[in-house]
């Protein structure tokens, strides 16, 4: 089958319409022939006959004596009706009665080569119409009717004495119905791209979709038909390859949604559904103004990131976020947001009372946690006398006294609680620390160890 607009859907089957598909049937413009045995048997009790096809023509130079024969009946005689091409971009349409009265169609300059085109004809009883593309191209008044039940339906070329009108190109999505299509109808048709499978008026229905595409089907030697009538019969297919064979078909739909995407937590589809699973998803929407189901292709990944954080300590905040690809961003709740400088580890260590929050990045994901709100943080936990800090300010280095054995490691930390350094200390009560490397400014040394935890300030000058 053959839908026109958007590309990519496979593997569908719809109830009711006859869907997406991924093949359609090449001819080679010599011998190859889709025949369809007492097809005019299904039209013959009907109020009008409709014809449509997808054509996808390659004969630049079609004429006489080698006009291109897309399908329909044709015995030139008293039952034809059927479209071909007769030069390189004009198309006849012709209905035959049963009394053998001709009305031909003939439309100039509208077939475009190597392009996919739509073509329905119809017949009500009183005009002859040929539409293209969705749209009326031409018409007629005619009358009459095709008695002959014995006629088969040709697809690929069309039958003439002496010299058969072979088809150079692709088919795709022939249906013929017992009554004349509406030009709304058509229009459905053409832009909703399905043949509707519970019509009882869609008598045959002929998608191509057999096969392998380009691969080897010799084993194939009958067109199915959709609607279980009348399968018709391959002849001469070489039935390998690009050509004389089916090959790949567009697979568009103006209806239908393809969708990739990358979700950061649950994904709310177009169909209504919250999926929070990764995987490939295909739903049926209810019908858009085109009057036809829309298809939702939906391959998913959710990306479940966590970007909440919780106190673990009296002075530490953590993100639960333990992905290890994951980045993190501190950020001051009460400041608009600002980022903390140097705040960029899974853990926090905050030295005031304040609004935090934590922006975590995972997979191109960005989110940011609840502000949690600090209160009860002084600067000073235990007697500051316990601990002494020389020279202050300092320069290059801080020497810090205090009782053996009740700090074991300090950290430095900007005013906005960002870590700058952390190391050990010496159990002995005397330790020196390195700030050559730190820029100048005011900072808070922590103190950590038996003894509890000590906070004072200090200032580093450059």
């Amino acid at each position: 089958m053959f839908c026109w607009k958007i590309k990519s859907l496979i593997f569908l089957v719809l109830l009711g319409f006859s869907g997406q598909s991924q093949n359609a049937l090449d001819f080679d413009g010599v011998d190859d022939q889709a025949t369809v045995a007492n097809a005019s048997g299904m039209i013959t009790s009907g109020t009008g006959i409709t014809l449509s096809m997808w054509v996808y023509p390659t004969n630049g130079s079609s004429g006489w004596p080698d006009f291109d024969g897309f399908g329909g009946f044709r015995n030139n005689t008293d039952a034809d009706f059927y479209v071909m091409q007769l030069g390189s971009a004009d198309v006849e349409a012709r209905f035959r009665n049963s009394a053998g009265t001709v009305y031909t169609i003939t439309s100039n300059s509208i077939l475009n080569q190597n392009s996919w085109n739509h073509f329905v004809l119809t017949y009500d009883g009183t005009t002859l119409s040929l539409y293209q593309d969705g749209a009326l191209s031409s018409s007629m008044p005619a009358s009459g009717s095709i008695s002959s039940t014995t006629e088969p339906l040709s697809m690929g070329y069309l039958s003439f004495p002496g010299n058969d009108f072979m088809f150079d190109g692709r088919l795709d999505d022939v249906g013929l119905w017992d009554r004349a299509l509406s030009s709304a109808e058509v229009n459905t048709l053409y832009n909703a791209c399905g043949m509707d499978l519970t019509d009882p008026s869609l008598k045959l229905s002929y998608e191509f979709n057999q096969g392998t595409a380009g691969g080897a089907n010799s084993g194939i030697s009958s067109l199915t038909d959709s609607k279980g009538n009348i399968n018709g019969t391959l002849s001469n297919f070489t039935l390998s390859g690009n050509s004389s064979n089916f090959v790949a078909s567009p697979l568009q739909g103006i209806n239908n949604i393809i969708l990739n995407i990358n979700s950061c937590g649950p994904y709310l589809a177009p169909n209504g559904i919250n999926y929070t699973q990764s995987g490939h998803y295909i739903d049926t929407i209810s019908p858009s103004a085109s009057g036809c189901d829309t298809i939702m292709d939906l391959t998913l990944v959710v990306n479940n990131l966590d970007s909440s954080a919780s106190r673990i300590a009296s002075n530490t905040l953590e993100a639960n976020e333990a992905d290890t690809a994951a980045t993190y961003q501190w950020l001051k709740c009460t400041d608009n947001y600002s980022k903390i400088v140097g705040a960029t580890r899974r853990q926090f260590t905050f030295v005031l009372n304040g609004s935090y929050a934590v922006e975590v990045s995972l997979n191109g994901c960005v989110d940011t946690s609840a502000c949690i709100v600090i209160t009860n943080v002084g600067l000073q936990e235990l007697n500051a006398d316990m601990l002494q800090i020389y020279p202050n300010p300092a320069h290059n280095h801080i020497n810090l006294e205090y009782p053996a054995g009740s700090f074991e490691k300090y950290e430095l930390l900007s005013l906005d609680g960002a870590l700058i350094k952390q190391g050990e200390l010496n159990r002995s009560g005397n330790s020196e620390i390195e700030l050559s490397q730190i820029p100048g400014g005011l900072f808070f040394i922590r103190t950590i160890g038996s003894a509890g935890t000590l906070t004072q300030k200090i200032q580093i000058t450059p």
